[in-house]
């Protein structure tokens, strides 16, 4: 097939050197101004609306997930049709 399967195999990096800017760690954040916690704020914050979709979209997923983990659990699998001794063994009897 191949001869050198050495091309097909990624390499291997044996050191990454990084860039120094990601060598300088801040030592404390900058604090935020209050227009900038207030847009957080009102970014994060929900409203009663946005529960109450949250609740529904919730309860809507879970009774899906219910219903496959049941049909899953109950379900019978086909029985196969077996042959009928019955008449193999009467069709023996007349002969």
């Amino acid at each position: 097939m191949f001869e050198d399967p050495r091309g097909l195999v990624p390499q291997i990096i044996d050191r990454v050197e990084l860039p120094s800017s990601a060598t300088q760690i801040p030592l404390k954040p900058e604090p935020l101004a209050p227009e900038q916690l207030q847009a957080l704020d009102a970014n994060f914050a929900q409203t009663d609306e946005q529960r109450a979709v949250a609740g529904i979209f919730a309860a809507w997923t879970g009774s899906i997930l219910l219903a496959d983990l049941a049909q899953e659990h109950f379900h019978l699998p086909p029985e196969e049709p077996q042959p009928r001794r019955d008449e193999e063994d009467d069709e023996e009897d007349e002969e």
